[in-house]
């Protein structure tokens, strides 16, 4: 039984177009979807995790830079100038964080590509695609993250007193 990759469906031999799972069984679209919905749900879950970490660790920044905070406020440093010193800090590390993960998402999707033609003999290559526009979509969507899991930290920042925070440790 010989198949021949397209990049999107499996013909057979009877050049009927499907999807085909491991076991060369067609996969309807019902199925499809759930896989669909399983991966977008560990996606989802997975942004809420790093937000959280996120807002965290801007929150210990926050913390940490009391001090900063009271010096600069005292020096005539508008509230919505601190407020945007920490969201460009938290949209910078999202940001970074977003390139990162794109890099090391070709890197590993090329990586089971040819692990996939190694092992699976059926095709003699499959390859990685990958669209400028998503990757676009997906850094930016890391960015817009950054300001919402960063704007609890940055406006505490900003309401903070610089007599307290001059006086702090």
């Amino acid at each position: 039984m010989r198949y021949v990759f397209t990049g999107r469906s499996v013909f057979g031999p009877n050049n009927s177009a499907c999807r085909r799972n491991c076991k060369g069984e067609c996969l309807d679209s019902r199925e499809i979807g759930d896989i669909k919905i399983a991966l977008g749900s560990i996606a989802g879950f997975s942004l809420l995790v790093g937000g959280i970490g996120i807002m965290n660790m801007m929150l210990v920044a926050v913390g940490e830079r009391t001090r900063e905070i009271g010096l600069r406020k005292a020096l005539g440093a508008k509230r919505s100038e601190i407020l945007l010193q920490f969201l460009s800090e938290s949209v910078m590390m999202c940001g970074v964080g977003g390139v990162l993960g794109v890099g090391c998402g070709v890197l590993f999707s090329k990586a089971m590509a040819h692990l996939a033609v190694q092992i699976v003999r059926i095709v003699p290559a499959w390859p990685a695609v990958f669209s400028l526009q998503w990757v676009l979509i997906s850094v930016s969507f890391s960015a817009l993250l950054g300001i919402g899991f960063g704007l609890y930290p940055a406006i505490k920042a900003m309401r903070l007193s610089p007599i307290e925070d001059l006086r702090a440790e």
